[in-house]
């Protein structure tokens, strides 16, 4: 546990993310965990160092596409696209609410959410950290707009930090956590 810890601090993993990779390659069995730094580059994120041997850069490609793909089926509401992104034991954890487990819940989430608002957003991979051969986690942040849905009016404003927890399940990718809070501080008039 303390060489793994002594590891991450010194690559400067914020010591959440640190803990994260120690958990989950706990549960996962392994040992380490290694880093890809994003860059954005035109036309999306790739890999800073493309020698780096930490990640397959077609598994860095695969996860940084999938969260494109996700936001764009955000963005359209597709109810039954969002569902497909998750693992069937998948967690939701939105900000201010409790965890949505399983695809049933997480179904009844994006539903209620499609029901209130419509979002337009975009989204920016920051890095994607293999954990396990099978496990790796993307922190991203996303800004944009809501709107009501029954109004058509300016809804709260867009501004997230997230980290997404892929596993690969029968060589895909899938959403095994996903967790998000606003980088904007609540404020009185609502936006």
């Amino acid at each position: 546990m303390f060489l793994i810890r002594s590891t991450l601090q010194s690559r400067r993993v914020p010591q959440l993310l640190a803990t994260v990779c120690l958990a989950t390659g706990l549960v996962a069995g392994t040992t380490s965990c290694r880093e890809t730094t994003m860059q954005p580059t035109q036309g999306g994120t790739m890999p800073a160092n493309e020698s780096n041997p930490s990640m397959n850069n077609a598994d860095t490609r695969a996860v940084t596409n999938l969260v494109t793909d996700y936001l764009n089926t955000i963005n359209r509401s597709d109810l039954d696209g969002m569902v497909r992104f998750y693992a069937s034991d998948a967690a939701l954890m939105p900000e201010y609410s409790d965890a949505a487990v399983g695809l049933a819940e997480i179904r009844k989430a994006y539903q209620a959410l499609f029901e209130s608002f419509s979002l337009h957003a975009t989204i920016s991979v920051d890095e994607v950290v293999q954990m396990a051969p099978d496990w790796v986690f993307a922190r991203c942040h996303s800004s944009g707009t809501m709107t009501v849905a029954q109004t058509g009016q300016p809804g709260p404003l867009i501004a997230n930090q997230e980290l997404f927890i892929f596993q690969k399940i029968n060589g895909s990718w899938k959403i095994a956590r996903y967790s998000f809070s606003s980088r904007r501080p609540p404020s009185v008039t609502g936006r």
